[in-house]
């Protein structure tokens, strides 16, 4: 009978010491635990900061961008506006020396007429060497003069 009561004790023991093995296991895991969550914390504020950080550049670079764009596109405007300026201004410069060109030659013909001289055929004479002829010299100066008139339009 006496020997029941001490198995059970034993039985207890041995259950008991178990259950402190098992405790100190939970004990150990769960400071172990303790100090993981503690670096993770600790890694997480780092990542919070490093985030922080890098939202207020992108904000900076991002405002940069903007402020850039605004002003390509106020040069580009700029630009385009030069060029349809000088493109207007070219036109009318076209325009003025066509106008000046075309007024030069009526009064080219006019003065040849006036001249009696025929336009192809000074132009023929004048494109012949040192004419001996005296009427193809005569030709050749009044076409020189009127050339000399020419490049004074």
């Amino acid at each position: 009978q006496s020997c029941g009561p001490l198995k059970e004790c034993l039985s207890n023991v041995e259950m008991l010491k178990g259950q402190i093995k098992d405790k100190e296991k939970n004990r150990i895991s769960l400071r172990n635990v303790k100090i993981r969550r503690i670096v993770t914390e600790d890694r997480l504020r780092q990542q919070i900061d490093e985030y922080e950080e890098l939202q207020k550049k992108f904000d900076a670079v991002k405002i940069e961008r903007d402020e850039l764009q605004a002003n390509m596109a106020g040069i580009m405007s700029e630009v385009a506006s030069q060029h349809n300026d000088s493109t207007k201004y070219l036109q009318q410069k076209f325009r003025g020396i066509t106008e000046s060109v075309a007024k030069t030659g009526l009064q080219l013909n006019t003065f040849l007429v006036s001249c009696g001289i025929n336009e192809k055929e000074s132009e023929h004479k004048l494109l012949r060497p040192n004419s001996v002829h005296n009427n193809e010299s005569t030709i050749g100066q009044k076409k020189l003069i009127v050339i000399e008139i020419q490049k004074g339009f």
